[in-house]
């Protein structure tokens, strides 16, 4: 492979997307490989020495795998924004390194607790940092909610990280609800940025992907009321989960709310012919799971048996397919590739991981005897779409622009 030097660097860290891109990939069939593996019993959890095994599995999907994914994207999407280059070359592979050993430390014994506590919630003020100077310089003030989002992100984990290592005055049996209530608050403001950034590219997606035979629909008091609603569903979740227990009626309408105004937003940018270009079908099929998640979690303050079913329709088909779109799309759009004809094998990618996240969730709810199942299919459809992106997308991400150009 032609890994040449760019500018005094190598290519691999020529623009934030393409580490970040491939450390993503390669978590998350990790991760889930691994957890599926632990949860069977067939390695033992002393292995990770510091999380329990479920903070684990949380912790690294959305702090690790979206984490990264969010690393790629924003140092890309920065530069485009703000016509400013943000990390490369050694500041870049700096970034990388923390991300790196706070996956890995956990692994390597007890002595390195304090080490992982600290490179967690670090990445995310490094790239805080990172983006919001390119931002501020260029008085590109309607994107430094970004920065703000990092800096939430840096101090969720560095609350989660506290109440693994006891540092909080209160009952240690309290630690676990401060935990997953930190998660909470980092998986709900991936979704919020995820829902604001569709709002800005999806419908241009759409309409450019299919060559402009039609015009996706955006109305302004829409874009503003999905994200409010969102918002405020979001925030009622999480007051509900840290033990301050809402009125169920209220959960539930707010989720119908939601579900009602996303419908008719995404409604404004579908035409059917989107089934046949895949880096757009994956994006609107990753919204539709985020539509179904939020009413499956509404839906969970009467029926306690949808709550998981709803968060991995959120997290694994929402999340985890939009996120894998993406990064096939800035992948081959910012390495001088068509995005237009893209590599015919990239559908079966994105099957895979629908079909992953269609058990994952579908499953349990047919019959509880499924559990077990949903979670091996799953396991194993997620691990190889993963692989197989990795596989199609990795010559792109290490080697030199096609058109010449540096990034």
């Amino acid at each position: 492979m032609n890994t040449t030097r760019q500018a005094g660097y190598w290519t691999l860290f020529a623009s934030g997307f393409r580490p970040f891109f491939i450390a993503a990939a390669s978590l998350s069939s990790l991760a889930i490989s691994y957890w599926l593996l632990l949860f069977l019993g067939i390695v033992p959890a002393t292995d990770l020495n510091y999380y329990p095994p479920l903070t684990w599995h949380m912790h690294e999907m959305v702090y690790g795998y979206a984490g990264a994914v969010i690393a790629g994207f924003l140092l890309t999407a920065v530069k485009a924004w703000t016509g400013l280059d943000t990390l490369r070359g050694w500041p870049l592979a700096i970034l990388f390194t923390i991300w790196l050993g706070a996956r890995c430390l956990p692994f390597l014994g007890t002595d390195f607790v304090w080490l992982v506590a600290l490179l967690n919630p670090l990445f995310f003020i490094y790239l805080g940092l990172a983006i919001a100077i390119p931002i501020i310089k260029s008085g590109n003030n309607r994107n430094l909610f970004v920065v703000l989002i990092m800096l939430v992100l840096a101090i969720s984990n560095a609350t989660l990280h506290a109440a693994l290592l006891g540092l909080f005055n209160s009952a240690s049996s309290n630690s676990p609800v401060i935990a997953n209530t930190a998660i909470a608050i980092a998986f709900y403001l991936l979704l919020l940025l995820i829902i604001i950034i569709a709002g800005r590219v999806f419908p241009m997606f759409s309409t450019n992907g299919l060559g402009g035979i039609y015009s996706a629909k955006k109305y302004q008091w829409l874009e503003i009321a999905c994200v409010l609603s969102f918002l405020i569903f979001g925030v009622a979740n999480i007051i509900d989960q840290s033990g301050q227990k809402l009125a169920p009626f209220i959960l539930l309408f707010l989720a119908v709310l939601v579900v009602t105004l996303h419908s008719r937003r995404v409604a404004g940018w579908f035409h059917w012919r989107i089934w046949t270009k895949p880096l757009i079908w994956v994006l609107h099929a990753g919204y539709y799971f985020l539509i179904v998640g939020v009413l499956l979690t509404g839906l969970s303050a009467y029926y306690p048996e949808a709550r998981v079913p709803g968060l991995h329709a959120m997290l694994a088909g929402g999340l985890g397919l939009i996120t894998l779109g993406m990064m096939a799309r800035v992948t081959l759009g910012h390495t001088g590739r068509d995005i237009h004809q893209p590599n015919k094998s990239i559908s079966l990618v994105f099957i895979l991981v629908a079909v992953a996240a269609l058990t994952r969730v579908f499953l349990p709810l047919v019959g509880p005897k499924l559990y077990l199942l949903s979670l091996k299919l799953s396991g194993v459809f997620w691990s190889l779409g993963f692989l197989l992106f990795i596989a199609l997308y990795i010559r792109a991400l290490v080697t030199r622009r096609v058109d010449g150009a540096e990034g």
